[in-house]
């Protein structure tokens, strides 16, 4: 396995709307601007100015929300162990789907 560096996150794109929760319903128009995406793995955190690493919010399996117009503008693709993914900064991660409404 790898682990991106600092405020990093790693998530796979969710394609297939068939794969959502039947409770959570995206309009056309989200779903033109938006992207749902699982998250495979982050970095350790923010290191602040005075050397404290603050943790990240998100952790690999959670189905996070994004917003980008195209995928090329989210993060810098890549292909690891044969999966595409997206790598990212946490602050680019709108919010985290609840387990409830999974």
């Amino acid at each position: 396995m790898w682990t991106p560096m600092y405020d990093r996150v790693a998530v796979e794109l969710i394609d297939d709307p068939s794969t959502l929760p039947k409770r959570l319903v995206l309009p056309d128009t989200a779903s033109r601007t938006s992207h749902l995406a699982r998250v495979v793995a982050v970095g350790q955190g923010v290191v602040t100015k005075k050397g404290v690493v603050v943790p990240l919010e998100v952790a690999p399996g959670d189905v996070v929300f994004l917003r980008a117009p195209e995928v090329r503008s989210l993060g810098t693709e890549v292909v690891v162990h044969g999966k595409k993914l997206v790598l990212l900064r946490e602050s680019q991660i709108l919010g985290v789907i609840e387990e409830e409404t999974r």
